[in-house]
């Protein structure tokens, strides 16, 4: 009697070897895998290729990460604020703020993004106000006061100054001149503020008699300027 221990199937591997037992070729049935190292090309995440064993590539790509700031202020975007943010490996964005926006932050964001403080003082406020209030302002209003002065008396030569924006307190210098009266009546005119706070002062305006009587006030053209000092 014949015992089949080679199957006569197609396509199988197995022979006789020299010494008649059963023989597989492993050389001949082994599959070979490469990996291609493309760690030199720029501008690219592309570690290497992959060939399986059917030789088909395969394109391995490492994880990219990011790290950018809000960091330039222009006329597009004058709102940068220099936020950092850091996108990880599965897109997942995380940030972190460079300048705190809690109110009374004498800090803003440079050009460069980073933490600035002005080290200079800096004129937030000015005009030319005319006698009825009003005029040629920058960042304030002129208002003329219709109520009884700090002198109780009319209310000639009274002005509110109030800012477009408060300030962070009311430590600031108010600088003011007043017209020249060209010898019109005692011919002794002066200004000077009160009320200062974080949203405007107010002026007024008189003619002092030389030192003679109390203050008598009038309405006039007067200029001022408004001065902030860093870390105030």
């Amino acid at each position: 009697a014949n015992v089949n221990l080679i199957s006569a199937d197609a396509d199988n591997n197995i022979t006789a070897g020299t010494d008649g037992a059963l023989f597989v070729d492993v050389s001949a049935e082994e599959t070979v895998t490469d990996v291609t190292d493309l760690n030199a090309a720029a501008s690219t995440n592309l570690i290497g290729t992959y060939n399986n064993e059917e030789g088909d590539p395969f394109a391995i790509n490492e994880t990219v990460t990011t790290f950018v700031q809000n960091d330039t202020p222009t006329i597009t975007d004058a709102t940068a604020t220099g936020e950092i943010t850091y996108t990880d490996e599965a897109g997942n964005p995380f940030t972190a703020q460079v300048v705190s926006a809690d109110a009374d932050n004498a800090l803003s964001v440079g050009t460069d993004g980073g933490a600035y403080l002005a080290v200079a003082p800096t004129i937030y406020a000015t005009g030319k106000v005319a006698p009825a209030g009003g005029g040629a302002i920058f960042n304030a209003t002129a208002v003329k006061v219709t109520t009884n002065n700090t002198s109780g008396g009319n209310t000639n030569g009274d002005y509110r100054i109030t800012f477009a924006s408060p300030l962070p307190s009311a430590n600031y210098v108010i600088q003011l001149t007043v017209l020249d009266r060209n010898g019109a009546g005692n011919d002794d005119p002066d200004s000077s503020y009160y009320n200062q706070t974080a949203d405007g002062f107010t002026v007024n305006i008189g003619d002092n008699d030389n030192g003679g009587t109390d203050r008598a006030d009038f309405d006039s053209e007067f200029m001022f300027t408004v001065i902030t000092i860093p870390g105030f």
